[in-house]
């Protein structure tokens, strides 16, 4: 019995893969979230009020580089900053009701490591879940508030902290 289980999965896998179900829900081609609208996610949702207002710690605008894009699009070439100050390069795609953000640290302690954050917009809200690509245990709810077309403010349920994302289009 044991070995027809084993020739099942064996089977199912490879009929999976063969239907292309294996391929990733993201437009990056990095490993998904798991779960990016998990109930964790949408407990922590309902604690989250960001007002996105002049007075936010995100208001300031940080960004010098002005890239290509359209203020009325979340797609394009952004930056993100956690609240410890490290403020790295992120490419944003929306996918229907999903925007997916790839953020990827240039210096410091964790240089190089990729984070791919998927969450569902409701209007001015994203509401997802963010993992770091090779560590997915590494990952955390995420709202955030898009405030315009350049400044998307954020919170993560790890420790309360920001992380918040602009840009300046040309």
């Amino acid at each position: 019995m044991f070995r027809c289980v084993g020739v099942t999965l064996v089977c199912l896998c490879v009929a999976t893969a063969a239907r292309g179900e294996d391929k990733a829900r993201n437009p990056f081609g990095v490993a998904d979230v798991a779960d990016p609208t998990g109930l964790d996610v949408r407990k922590f949702a309902q604690t989250v009020n960001l007002t996105g207002d002049k007075d936010d710690a995100n208001a300031e605008q940080w960004v010098k580089k002005e890239t290509e894009g359209k203020k009325d699009s979340l797609e394009g070439e952004w930056h993100g900053r956690w609240s410890s100050g490290s403020c790295s390069a992120v490419k944003i795609k929306v996918v229907k009701d999903r925007v997916y953000i790839l953020y990827t640290e240039e210096k410091g302690a964790y240089k190089d490591r990729v984070y791919l954050m998927e969450a569902v917009r409701d209007k001015d809200r994203l509401v997802g879940r963010w993992a770091d690509v090779n560590n997915p245990r590494d990952s955390h709810p995420f709202v955030g508030k898009i405030v315009d077309g350049e400044r998307i403010d954020g919170v993560w349920s790890g420790g309360g902290d920001r992380w918040d994302f602009r840009r300046k289009v040309k």
